[in-house]
């Protein structure tokens, strides 16, 4: 009789796992680098950025729905992948990075301007602290330009559906 109820959830349990993978028949959107093997992939409803090859500026839309060779955007419409130039991912790291040195130099500033307030120590605002919190709030600064790593569809880079209820 215990077998009996163990094979019974068993096979409840691969049942509800068979029906899981059945269901889900979400279609993705594969960039993928031919050459190392590296894959970026979007989903319905993911936010995407590109650029098109006619156009430089950079369209940042939603992702409704796509078909072997197009996608459908929320607001731009049907697009072709032969139109699309670029996509532009942002790099989260250097987002971090950046807003974390901008914060640390201010933060740096007024600690020890406040420091040096509270102990009476003259001048308020000492030349060294000036510099590195400079520094820091100007580096900050600088990496603002590398926040977004265009890739070209081309040679290496390619676009492509893959619809997993299909297989």
């Amino acid at each position: 009789m215990n077998r009996i109820t163990w094979y019974k959830t068993l096979l409840i349990f691969l049942a509800g796992i068979a029906f899981a993978c059945a269901s889900y028949s979400q279609r993705i959107l594969i960039l993928e680098n031919m050459k190392t093997l590296k894959n970026i992939k979007y989903y319905q409803g993911s936010d995407i950025n590109f650029s098109l090859k006619t156009v430089d500026s950079r369209i940042s839309d939603q992702i409704s729905d796509m078909t072997d060779t197009s996608l459908i955007l929320a607001n731009y419409g049907e697009l072709k992948f032969s139109e699309i130039g670029s996509i532009i991912r942002e790099q989260w790291f250097i987002n971090v990075l950046s807003g974390f040195s901008m914060l640390a130099g201010v933060a740096y500033f007024g600690i020890d301007s406040f420091n040096r307030l509270i102990n009476e120590e003259w001048p308020m605002v000492d030349s060294q602290t000036l510099a590195i919190s400079t520094g820091l709030v100007a580096f900050g600064f600088m990496l603002i330009p590398f926040r977004y790593k265009k890739i070209h569809i081309g040679e290496p880079w390619k676009l492509r559906v893959i619809d997993p209820g299909a297989l």
